[in-house]
């Protein structure tokens, strides 16, 4: 909980400072978890990278899916890691962390990374297949989860069937 409040107070270095000798993983993984915070917050966004993709392999619940958000949040905006990784992270999202999240996760979690994946296939130039995405979760979860989390989806679907309808003009 201390780190949690200085990271909260945006001590990073002081943090890194305290995690700098920081090795053994905490059962719930909430140090490791801090410490690719504070890497990301540095900038040394391989070195986070890293530590986030040992939290998903190990990870289960809250801290899996914070850090998921965090490994695609990295890849979506360092653009020397986007390309060579985007592809790859869709194929992992499709596969093995949505299957996990739906069996370890909640409903919100489970659309937010779907969000997520539209966004990633936007990146792409992949329109088609990110209003598919959209269409689909709205489809399958606009009953079942937070309000405002569906509406930003429908914004983003009728955001690429504007863009499609001024590319046709």
């Amino acid at each position: 909980e201390y780190i949690e409040e200085i990271f909260k107070r945006g001590e990073f270095t002081k943090i890194k400072d305290i995690l700098e000798d920081f090795t053994p993983k905490s059962e719930d993984l909430k140090g490791e978890y801090y410490k690719a915070k504070v890497l990301k917050q540095l900038g040394n966004n391989k070195a986070a990278l890293s530590l986030f993709d040992e939290i998903i392999k190990h990870g289960t619940g809250e801290i899996y899916f914070d850090s998921l958000l965090e490994k695609i949040d990295i890849l979506k905006n360092e653009k020397s890691l986007l390309n060579r990784n985007i592809k790859k992270l869709i194929g992992d999202i499709k596969g093995t962390y949505l299957k996990r999240l739906n069996i370890v996760g909640e409903k919100y979690m489970v659309v937010a990374i779907l969000y997520d994946l539209g966004e990633l296939y936007e990146k792409i130039n992949s329109f088609d297949k990110s209003q598919e995405t959209y269409r689909d979760t709205i489809k399958e979860f606009e009953l079942e989860t937070d309000f405002k989390t569906i509406e930003e989806l429908k914004k983003h679907y009728n955001k690429l069937n504007d863009k499609k309808e001024t590319s046709r003009i």
